[in-house]
């Protein structure tokens, strides 16, 4: 992804992307008008992909219509509504200034603490700006009845002119169009009521508030972790007082908290104008006053590399109308790609080939893509600013909670990530339960199910430095073999059974939870977050299978080659699965003469052949694979006459095959990684990893 360029959007000029969210992506903006009139503003606009979604659509404008009717010095002002070119976005103020997230991390990072008046004047003046959602009137003069229901550090933003202001009024709701257990916000400041069947009200903001001020006080997370993790804390668990975290809190702010905090929404505060009265009544008693010029001075003494306004770039010129700019919503892929990963939110992978039963070549360059080094997968961010917006969710029973819990599918796996034990059903609108038993066998997710039954002695046996998975699979494809094979690594326990006929493979079983389809769909980012959701939809509702429930939801959208697609995604992350032993350091085979089940997918996988090459690339370093080499020998390679016609099946690039080309017999191992142009590292690691593997295969033989 390149740098973002400066660009047109109807009357404004998008200088800067500021972040993306489940909905929308937003950017700095110049608003130049007649006269030579412009001004710095923040521009909401909604992704490209819900752009044909009503339902979306409706709760965008809903979102500017609720808030535009909020003029209120402590809210973040809405300036208009607006369209371009069939593209609904939102005008925003733009607030000069950290929000309250930036500005607690930027403390616990330079290991200061920031004044404890400070924070508890921020979220009173916080809580003015709520009180006055709360008690808004509509235009009829009927009260509006807003529940704010996404305050949390992110949504309160603090100026370097010293004002507070609170945003982000994107799933406000009036109180009675809220359904039970409609989860909706960031889970970590999530009122307990939210996830049981009791109504959701003002209430709700005062808890989520509480823990905001929480947060400030201790200047560390009240309800760490993801998914059930945080769900659990919230139902369960009273919250510490912040002084223990913090000992120059006093009792009676701890009391302050506490009362915000009640599980029981009645022993709460009434009101958020009842909250922020008890943070001025605390405030005046000591004498501690705080205004405008004092809270610049500490955003300022905070953080003097920011003070001044952002350098903007030379104003563009404007395009002509003739010319149709920004007529084409690919101008602006470049722009969200990256953040949108980071957000759960990206786009549809351009990796999304068509793939047919009888030819699998177009599979390798997503899986190449998609082999890491690191079985394990991406690290989960614990970070104090990790956050996404999800949308859609589903209810999920867990044995360690008496009620079910709204997840997004995120949440759901990594839930299974980290206890698959513990769950014990999925079910979606009104629809009976899914097992545990039945979801396994619905999303190919093996780790909830035990493997099928293996006899008790294997055919064959072996550890991975005796027979290396390269040289094991490429035994079994040639020799067609049929059967099973138990691919294990003792130490850490994963085990893989693959199941092989005459030479082909038909399935591949894991016990890692986070090689179940579902994960591994959101992991790789292999298809849109929303057609996923549609997918899972038709799983629980229908009792379906992920493919032919992802296969349903393409159909809606007009694609005529549906199952072809989707087995091609389908096919590429069982592969995945197999081809990450790889990478293990160590291990051992036991093979069975026999097939020990059918297939649970009912359609074939692609040769293994073809992915041998890239699965040594991405499981060896260069340097390793120069160790592995050296060690039979430099001096020549050679191509074993009898196995010449078997380097098509392992469906060499054609850098690779000039490489191959290039072996007379005399060249020694580094003259031919030099000579077939790999001079530099990237190449060389290519270059090695074609050998290693014509080596391994004996296709070819290193003096």
């Amino acid at each position: 992804m390149g740098e973002f360029q400066p660009r047109w959007f109807g009357d404004y000029e998008l200088l800067r992307l500021l972040g993306v969210g489940g909905m929308a992506e937003v950017y700095l903006a110049r608003a130049t008008k007649a006269h030579g009139f412009s001004k710095i503003v923040v521009v909401k606009r909604m992704l490209d992909r819900l752009r044909d979604q009503p339902r979306f659509i409706e709760m965008f404008i809903g979102e500017a219509k609720r808030a535009v009717l909020l003029q209120h010095a402590n809210i973040v002002q809405i300036l208009s509504l607006e369209e371009h070119q069939g593209w609904p976005f939102i005008v925003m103020e733009h607030v000069h200034g950290k929000n309250l997230h930036q500005v607690i991390k930027a403390a616990v990072k330079e290991k200061v603490e920031l004044p404890i008046d400070f924070g508890i004047h921020c979220v009173a003046e916080l809580l003015k700006g709520l009180t006055y959602a709360h008690e808004a009137m509509g235009p009829d003069g009927k009260p509006l009845n807003l529940v704010h229901r996404d305050i949390t550090p992110e949504n309160v933003f603090i100026s370097f002119s010293g004002e507070v202001k609170l945003g982000d009024f994107g799933v406000a709701h009036s109180a009675g169009a809220i359904k039970p257990r409609q989860l909706r916000g960031k889970l970590g400041y999530l009122a307990p009521e939210g996830l049981s069947e009791l109504p959701v009200d003002q209430r709700a903001d005062i808890f989520s508030t509480g823990v905001v001020l929480w947060e400030v006080l201790a200047q560390r997370r009240l309800y760490p972790g993801k998914g059930p993790e945080v769900l659990k804390k919230i139902l369960n668990n009273t919250p510490p007082p912040p002084s223990q975290v913090n000992p120059k809190v006093a009792p009676d702010l701890d009391r302050i908290v506490a009362k915000a905090l009640a599980h029981d929404r009645e022993q709460r505060f009434s009101s958020a104008n009842a909250f922020e009265e008890a943070l001025s009544d605390y405030l005046f008693a000591r004498g501690l006053r705080w205004t405008r010029r004092r809270i610049a001075e500490v955003m300022q003494a905070r953080h003097p590399a920011d003070v001044e306004p952002p350098e903007l770039p030379p104003e563009l010129p404007r395009p002509s109308e003739e010319a149709g700019a920004l007529s084409d919503p690919a101008d602006f892929s470049d722009a969200s790609a990256g953040v949108m990963v980071q957000a759960l939110s990206g786009a549809m992978s351009s990796d999304m080939s068509v793939v047919t039963e009888d030819s699998d070549k177009r599979l390798l360059t997503t899986l190449d893509s998609e082999i890491s080094h690191d079985e394990e997968g991406i690290p989960i961010d614990e970070d104090f600013d990790e956050f996404s917006t999800e949308i859609e969710r589903v209810m999920v029973g867990l044995r360690s909670l008496d009620v079910p819990v709204p997840l997004s599918l995120q949440g759901l796996c990594d839930n299974v990530n980290a206890a698959p034990d513990d769950l014990e059903s999925v079910f979606q609108n009104g629809k009976p339960p899914v097992s545990r038993e039945a979801l396994a066998e619905l999303l190919y997710w093996d780790v909830l199910r035990d493997f099928p039954a293996l006899p008790p002695e294997p055919s064959s046996q072996d550890s991975f430095e005796a027979m290396s998975p390269t040289r094991l699979l490429y035994e079994v494809s040639v020799r067609r073999l049929t059967g099973s094979l138990l691919l294990e690594d003792p130490p850490t326990q994963r085990r893989r059974l693959l199941l092989l006929r005459d030479g082909s493979p038909l399935y591949v079983y894991s016990n890692d939870p986070r090689q179940g389809l579902l994960p591994m769909f959101l992991r790789y980012r292999l298809v849109d977050p929303v057609l996923l959701f549609r997918g899972v939809t038709k799983v629980l509702a229908e009792r379906r299978t992920l493919d032919d429930g992802l296969a349903d939801a393409l159909r809606v959208q007009g694609q005529a080659d549906a199952i072809a697609t989707v087995h091609g995604w389908v096919s590429s992350l069982l592969m995945r699965r197999l081809l990450a032993c790889f990478s293990w350091q160590t291990g051992r085979y036991l093979a069975y003469g026999d097939l020990v089940s059918s297939s649970p997918y009912n359609k074939p996988l692609p040769s293994i052949l073809g992915y041998l090459l890239s699965a040594a690339r991405h499981a060896y370093t260069r340097e390793g694979l120069y160790a592995k080499l050296s060690g039979r020998g430099a001096n020549a390679v050679v191509i074993s006459p009898d196995r010449e016609s078997h380097v098509a099946a392992l469906r060499p690039s054609p850098i690779e095959q000039r490489l191959i080309d290039s072996i007379d017999g005399r060249r020694s191992l580094p003259q031919l990684v030099l000579g077939a142009g790999a001079s530099g590292p990237e190449e060389q690691h290519r270059a090695l990893a074609l050998l290693y593997t014509l080596a391994e295969t004996r296709i070819a033989e290193l003096f």
